[in-house]
């Protein structure tokens, strides 16, 4: 498999890889926002289930303190919000990456198609007249989606 990879990095050209180097770092930011998405909401189910904590030492206490907030359940709802604010940028992000990859998968494979067709049509005469033009227009429609369906759109998905 790991072959295989290589073979479609070395296929792409070098637009084409810068792309899917800067595609590689949104997929980092990603992680990183639906990580600090899913941790956001954290602090606020601890304080919903113990509101004394605001009474101690621990983190959310010094903020409490420091934000200067008469009433908990004040903090709470900033909390919740701050929470739910988190994830719905954590999901835009991810929705957007998402749909860049997806497109990015589909732009190489039609790319791809073109190169194939390029390739088809400086062949020399005698080629095209031993080969069926619907086995080759076949190949070119066929060829390229499952490259793209098959092997660039999970690749693109799985990091």
């Amino acid at each position: 498999m790991l072959g295989l990879v290589q073979q479609l990095f070395r296929a792409l050209k070098p637009s084409q890889r810068h792309t899917f180097v800067l595609l590689q770092a949104l997929i980092v930011i990603r992680t990183v926002a639906e990580i600090a998405g899913v941790a956001s909401v954290g602090p606020f189910m601890l304080l919903a289930a113990d509101p004394q904590r605001l009474e101690g030492d621990g983190m959310l206490a010094v903020l409490y303190r420091r934000l200067a907030f008469d009433d908990p359940d004040h903090f709470l709802i900033l909390l919740g919000v701050g929470a739910f604010a988190m994830l719905i940028v954590s999901s835009l992000l991810s929705i957007t990456t998402t749909s860049a990859l997806l497109r990015y998968a589909a732009r190489v494979g039609a790319e791809f198609s073109a190169r194939l067709y390029a390739y088809y049509m400086r062949q020399p005469w005698l080629f095209h007249a031993q080969t069926n033009s619907a086995t080759l227009t076949k190949h070119i429609a066929s060829e390229a989606a499952q490259v793209t369906r098959s092997l660039l759109t999970p690749l693109m998905m799985f990091n």
